[in-house]
């Protein structure tokens, strides 16, 4: 290796090791102070249960159960909701560092860079690395499985398109990041099955790659195959009954490619610049990369738009189309933009580059400083009844938001779900979770009987009309009352 050399590999490696270091800062920064919400409060609440337990009960709910697993291992070293939170975290940085081998491997180490640095600082990345759900994990499974595809492929779009890789290592890894993928969420499959088609297509004429390539699929579906067999069919029908998303629009998947780069926390009034900039951002990069067209591009145009063409089609019929399903596709648009970027006139790319920059550093301004963009205040409302809260006393709610977050923050404390919620009939999703918890809604007399103090919660995130008519019969009942409001989360004390 030359001297030049060997100081552009340093500088690539001290590149990747300063951007995983921002990686890491932006995703935890503030990380303890924001509360959990409802749908992290049930993965906590779930993946405390034992492990068989969790794998019995995976057919009642609509999502693998890898998650809950995995994440049950990891808080038996530190049960805390900041710990808790700490696995996405780290599940997200190894999906940047592996963004940047994948562009690295594609298209050399500057672009490997750049796509890094895009899934760094994005917005909608930092806003799911930081929550307890599966999208950190579904993201990182996601971009391991495209990079032992590329490793199988070879060096494709290199001038050596015919050298497909017989390591066996290779074969395994793209065998068990794919079933660990699949394991991850309903739609899983998506991402494997296509970008596996396009690696079909560029190797069909070579019988070695298309033998192994098929062998990998039906070890996959054999690992899967409990999910698959057994699981996955009622998963589906649930979801067909209780999905709550409307029919997606034509400028949905537009959308979608704004979300990747600024997130949801743009405020309104920069909302129109920061689309028409974003996406006019994405429109002449594109532009720019189809004069580079090649295989690996092909590859990476697939990896992105073929899951959200997909699940755009299917919710015409049933709607399922949500912009945080797609995050297993947003490596390939970063990659994609920094391919453009290295077309573009440097004037152009310095002015829609700032631009972006601009954006993103609102967004993320606002996502950590702004409580309009942030989950309610739930743990306030925890501390707030723990400093007046007195033995013998019981705290009622009127939604289950409130209820699993109070249960997950103080599991110690007498507490009780109003029955009633019109969201909990047989059937739906959010009855259902009751159930896989253990938990069920009960009438306010069975639980305020004998008490002289009860705690009402107020949390109307949903059925609204519901629980203010709830809140407004108890009140009746009560002389003594004392309110206190913490950002649209009502706290009352009632005394007999």
């Amino acid at each position: 290796m030359s001297e030049q050399e060997g100081g552009n590999a340093r500088l690539v490696h001290w590149g990747i090791v300063s951007i995983l270091l921002v990686s890491m800062g932006l995703r935890v920064f503030r990380l303890a102070e924001q509360s959990i919400w409802y749908d992290e409060a049930f993965d906590i609440l779930f993946a405390q249960k034992p492990w068989s337990v969790i794998w019995a009960q995976a057919v009642n709910d609509t999502m693998p159960s890898l998650h809950y697993l995995l994440l049950h291992t990891w808080m038996s070293l530190g049960p805390d909701e900041f710990f808790a939170k700490l696995f996405s975290v780290y599940l997200g940085l190894l999906a940047v560092a592996v963004t940047f081998v994948v562009g690295r491997r594609l298209f050399g180490p500057k672009v490997g860079l750049g796509g890094a640095l895009l899934m760094a600082v994005s917005p909608f990345q930092i806003y799911y690395a930081r929550e307890v759900r599966m999208y950190s994990q579904l993201l990182f499974f996601g971009v391991l499985s495209v990079f032992f595809f590329v490793r199988c492929l070879g060096e494709i779009g290199n001038g050596h398109g015919d050298a497909f890789t017989t390591r066996r290592r290779d074969w395994l890894g793209l065998v068990l990041s794919t079933s660990l993928l699949v394991n991850s969420h309903t739609l899983g499959f998506i991402v494997p099955l296509t970008v596996g088609a396009v690696a079909l297509v560029l190797r069909w004429r070579q019988r070695g790659f298309v033998w192994r390539l098929l062998l990998s699929g039906v070890a996959v579906c054999i690992l899967a195959s409990p999910w698959l067999l057994f699981v996955l069919p009622a998963q589906l029908g649930r979801v067909a009954r209780t999905f709550w998303v409307s029919r997606p629009s034509l400028m949905s998947p537009l959308v979608t490619l704004y979300l990747f780069l600024v997130g949801h926390s743009v405020p309104p009034t920069w909302s129109a610049v920061a689309l028409f900039s974003t996406l006019g951002l994405s429109v002449v990069a594109i532009c720019e990369v189809r004069k580079r067209f090649s295989q690996s591009v092909a590859l990476l145009l697939v990896w992105l738009f073929a899951p959200i063409v997909i699940v755009w089609c299917v919710s015409l019929i049933s709607p399922i189309y949500l912009d945080r399903l797609f995050i297993t596709g947003a490596p390939a648009f970063y990659l994609l933009l920094v391919l453009g970027f290295e077309s573009m006139p440097r004037v152009l790319r310095w002015l829609l580059g700032g631009v972006l920059g601009v954006m993103m550093l609102l967004s993320l301004c606002h996502f950590y400083f702004d409580p309009g963009y942030q989950k309610p205040p739930m743990r306030d409302a925890v501390l707030y009844v723990a400093d007046h809260y007195e033995p013998g006393d019981v705290v009622l709610h009127t939604g289950d938001s409130s209820f699993l977050t109070f249960v997950v923050y103080r599991s110690d404390w007498q507490q009780a779900l109003v029955q009633g919620d019109p969201d909990h009939v047989d059937g739906a999703a959010r009855s259902e979770s009751l159930k896989l918890l253990g938990l069920e809604a009960v009438t306010p007399d069975e639980i305020v009987k004998g008490h002289r103090r009860t705690w009402l919660v107020v949390a109307p995130d949903h059925s609204v009309e519901f629980q203010e008519q709830v809140a407004d019969r108890l009140l009746a009942t009560y002389s003594g009352q004392e309110m206190t409001n913490l950002r649209g989360i009502r706290i009352y004390l009632l005394r007999s």
